[in-house]
């Protein structure tokens, strides 16, 4: 993708967000929903008969310690994006602790393959460009689901184009073609490692998964502190009348 049409696309999808959804939590979060579905209903089928059937075969083929491993150092390479973002965030500690992640993971982990800092007990809140545009303000405007990619917001989609430029795993102006495998391979270990959780998707998928990746965002942007609404029902005096 031209560099110029990257830097273009990103500042378009970010002046979009504050005015297409002034206020996310009171509008509809999904109103682009028949675009939404046919996109998909394309992802859906993609991943029927193409990643889905590789990512069963990459799991019976590598040992689970290697599978383990990949896993651990593309995470790592994370690690970057939460360092930067960490510190336009303005949280220091969170940037060190993922700092401590990345130096210890990268040495005395052989390049991210074992996890040592979380046997250490160090952890880090992850970060990105999408969470860092929310601390700065932007509004997270509608739900959208994006080909291949999956599902997004406007808000998300404009820090997409930026995560992928820090993380050293992606080279977007490198055409080779260890380039190209280092990222199928990375899509197809990250495709495989959630193949046991589909289980939990129950009714509609499209809604399911919806809701599963905008509560998920909501509680990374808000580094887990989610203000628990059940409480105020039981405190109402009438709540038992309203049901009988």
């Amino acid at each position: 993708m031209n560099l110029n049409f990257q830097l273009i696309l990103w500042f378009i999808l970010l002046g979009l967000s504050p005015q297409v959804c002034s206020d996310s939590k009171n509008s509809e979060p999904d109103p682009w929903q028949g675009f939404n579905r046919s996109v998909f209903a394309f992802n859906e089928a993609a991943d029927q008969y193409l990643l889905r059937p590789v990512a069963v075969g990459y799991n019976w083929l590598l040992p689970t310690p290697l599978n383990n491993g990949l896993s651990n150092a593309f995470a790592n390479t994370f690690e970057v994006n939460t360092m930067l973002n960490s510190g336009l965030q303005a949280k220091p500690k969170n940037l060190s602790l993922s700092f401590a992640r990345f130096a210890i993971n990268s040495t005395l982990g052989f390049f991210g393959l074992f996890d040592v800092a979380s046997e250490l007990g160090i952890y880090a809140d992850e970060e990105d460009f999408g969470q860092t545009f929310a601390v700065w303000g932007v509004d997270a405007g509608p739900y959208l689901v994006l080909p291949l990619f999956g599902p997004s917001t406007v808000r998300d989609a404009a820090g997409l184009i930026p995560n992928l430029y820090v993380n050293p795993l992606v080279n977007l102006n490198n055409d080779s073609l260890v380039n190209y495998g280092r990222i199928g391979l990375y899509f197809i270990d990250s495709r495989a490692d959630v193949i046991a959780a589909e289980t939990l998707i129950t009714g509609d998928r499209y809604i399911f998964l919806r809701d599963a990746f905008l509560q998920n965002r909501d509680f990374l942007i808000s580094d887990g502190l989610i203000e628990d609404s059940f409480g105020d029902d039981l405190d109402d005096d009438n709540w038992l009348d309203d049901e009988f």
